[in-house]
């Protein structure tokens, strides 16, 4: 019996491993990321801009294995009458920050951090001002 309770004990105590979810581990977030929500709606998305109708088409998110990441949108501008569309590229460094795939971003570019987190085949990032960008593998 005590054989047994030895046993179940090893058992448990091997499920309460501090990494459930491998998927979250620096090597696996790694690849390449398409966006498909901005602010909780499926691309296409319209953001507003000042007297600028601009839509948010497509996204493209890097993260490399060098800890360096880059992060390319194409957005349609639409102002008196005239229809433009443009790409914009950022990068810079990112980090784990705690276990479970927090991640901080560095933006180079832009000079400002910003976090995310990864599982599975999704990264989420935290925009500045509260917006979330899901991308997806």
């Amino acid at each position: 019996m005590r054989r047994f309770f030895a046993l179940l004990a090893l058992a448990v105590l091997g499920a309460c491993s501090q990494e459930i979810d491998q998927s979250t581990r620096p090597d696996n977030i790694v690849g390449t990321y398409h966006l498909v929500t901005y602010g909780g709606t499926t691309l296409p998305a319209t953001i507003r801009a000042d007297s600028v109708n601009l839509q948010l088409l497509d996204g493209t998110l890097i993260i490399a294995s060098d800890g360096q990441w880059s992060e390319t949108v194409s957005i349609q501008a639409r102002f008196r009458g005239a229809t433009q569309v443009d790409s914009e590229t950022s990068f810079g460094s990112w980090n784990i920050i705690r276990d479970f795939a927090y991640i901080s971003f560095f933006d180079k570019v832009n000079n400002y951090q910003f976090s995310g987190t990864a599982s599975g085949a999704t990264v989420v990032l935290n925009n500045v001002d509260g917006t979330q960008l899901v991308y997806r593998r």
